[in-house]
């Protein structure tokens, strides 16, 4: 017993490590049009970080591929105890809030998409404008627009984002590092709210495995830097509509729909849920054959997303790893099927591995683009392959 509280300390104690070092190297992606600091000491680490990003590629690939062993050793590890019953919900809790919460500070290192979001939120707080009508081109004199990468379009998403990028803007009082830090703060608050809805769903359709669900989501790596580090949004209209069918699970049907208006009022991708609602409100579907509605409509919405039908074409019709967030957060959903973990796993790694070709190289060619989805699919053509080896044999 003693081994076995010194070993769950131990993992912990790796868990935060790891995730902070990473929170430190992301910075070395930090945009050169930005200064977060002239403090000398913070400048020397940070022109250190600047080599390694920019002019050391090679050796930062490495690093990074050496932090996605790592961090999917440790989460896999994680699965492990809590199969075993040696991990408890109270420390899944701990362990998840602590190194989401670090994650809070580090940089925005694969994605700027957070940028426009608070872009958006200082178009209504600072300049009294619309974002749907205003871009951030329309500001030219404005620094923040320096380090933005999408300036030439208006806001894509839904009114209740807008509604919500005016909080952390308004108290972040037009400064840079509080608003982002806000804004992280709220991407934190999307995480917490999937966390608490998906142990509300699974105490309903898998109450033996609740813990098993919390750790396939909360400790994935793919969640935390897509949902954390990036600060992308998908966590928030994710979670209002995980809360929207733990209600509609529980027979608490306006709430239910309130949630699910909430969920595509802040990105359009949850309006797939609206047939799955009204059909379990009116047929009273079984578990199994709801999970797959819901699972292969969000798989659905990628498809549509990579497309560049759903974002306007923001991103020319190119898959985003981010999306996957979406179907993983239906998968762990079902967590008591092995299929489910491979699968969740390896489309996260590959989810992760996406950045690989761009950490080498710099540039988005058309041969990047490719290997990026060679990356991508990698993992789970592996897995799959491997499990259909592993049955041939043992029925062999």
């Amino acid at each position: 017993m003693i081994f076995a509280a010194g070993m769950r300390h131990s993992f912990f104690a790796l868990l935060v490590f790891f995730w902070a070092l990473f929170a430190v190297y992301s910075y070395a992606f930090l945009d050169v049009n930005l200064t977060l600091s002239s403090w000398n000491i913070y400048q020397s680490v940070q022109q250190s970080l600047f080599q390694l990003g920019y002019f050391q590629r090679n050796i930062s690939a490495g690093i990074y591929v050496m932090f996605l062993i790592i961090l999917f050793g440790l989460y896999i590890f994680a699965l492990r105890l809590v199969l075993a019953n040696k991990l408890s919900e109270k420390a899944i809790w701990k362990i998840s809030s602590l190194v989401s919460g670090i994650l809070v500070f580090a940089y925005p290192a694969f994605s700027h998409d957070i940028f426009n979001y608070m872009f958006y939120g200082r178009i209504i707080t600072l300049y009294q404008g619309n974002p749907y009508t205003l871009r951030a081109l329309d500001f030219p004199d404005d620094l923040w627009v320096r380090f933005m990468r999408w300036t030439h379009g208006v806001a894509p998403y839904g009114v209740v984002l807008l509604a919500l990028t005016v909080v952390p803007s308004f108290f972040g009082f037009g400064k840079f590092i509080p608003t982002l830090l806000f804004f992280k703060l709220l991407m934190f608050g999307g995480y917490i709210l999937c966390l608490y809805s998906l142990r509300r769903i699974l105490r309903v359709v898998a109450p033996s495995f609740v813990n098993v669900g919390l750790v396939l989501f909360g400790l994935n790596p793919l969640v935390l830097v897509e949902g954390i580090v990036n600060g992308h949004n998908d966590l928030v209209f994710m979670g209002f509509a995980l809360l929207g069918l733990a209600f509609l699970l529980e027979k608490r049907m306006l709430w239910a729909w309130v949630f699910l208006m909430l969920s595509i009022g802040t990105k359009y991708a949850t309006a797939a849920f609206v047939l799955p609602f009204f059909l379990i409100q009116r047929l009273h579907l079984a578990w199994s054959n709801m999970w797959w509605m819901l699972l292969g409509l969000m798989m659905l919405a990628v498809v549509i997303a990579s497309m560049g039908i759903y974002n306007r074409g923001s991103t020319g019709g190119e898959f985003l790893p981010w999306y996957l967030l979406w179907p993983i957060c239906i998968a762990v959903l079902r967590p008591q099927e092995k299929m489910v973990w491979w699968m969740v796993v390896s489309f996260s790694l590959g989810g992760l591995l996406y950045y690989v070709p761009y950490i080498l190289t710099g540039v988005y060619t058309d041969e990047v683009k490719i290997w990026r989805m060679f990356f991508v699919y990698m993992p789970a053509i592996f897995v799959l392959v491997s499990l259909f080896v592993l049955r041939w044999k043992h029925e062999k």
